[in-house]
């Protein structure tokens, strides 16, 4: 079994050594070129990923009911809706489509985690640009 690990982790290694040649020796693109592709790639992945936990997640949420530890204890009737930039007309108006009021307050604390991952993805966003500025002004 090592074996085979050890052969898969050289043959993703020999590709990704591939593709860094094929950019480092193409005078078409420089190395900005290189490392936001990279990351890009990156990014994709993160959010192809993001959209199967979401989903995921909707399915446990809606087989086990509401729970405090998918929701942190964010209800519809907490007053920090607002905090979130969801005004409780916004997200009955999301989730009109729901058939229960069950299913309605799922489709609304489900909004609001994303409403704050948005949030904190934002301000990541800015702390990294920031970073990366810095590093470069320092270069």
């Amino acid at each position: 079994m090592k074996k085979e690990i050890d052969l898969h982790h050289q043959q993703i290694k020999d590709r990704l050594a591939d593709i860094v040649g094929e950019y480092l020796d193409d005078d078409n693109y420089s190395f900005l070129t290189f490392v936001y592709d990279l990351n890009e790639a990156v990014k994709e992945w993160k959010d192809y990923h993001k959209q199967k936990q979401d989903k995921a997640a909707a399915v446990l949420a809606f087989i086990n009911g509401p729970s405090d530890n998918l929701t942190g204890g964010i209800t519809c009737s907490d007053s920090n809706i607002t905090h979130f930039n969801y005004t409780e007309e916004e997200l009955n108006a999301m989730c009109d489509k729901a058939a229960s009021d069950q299913e309605k307050q799922q489709c609304q604390e489900y909004n609001l985690r994303e409403a704050e991952y948005y949030n904190q993805r934002a301000k990541l966003d800015i702390t990294t640009k920031k970073e990366w500025d810095d590093f470069w002004e320092h270069k």
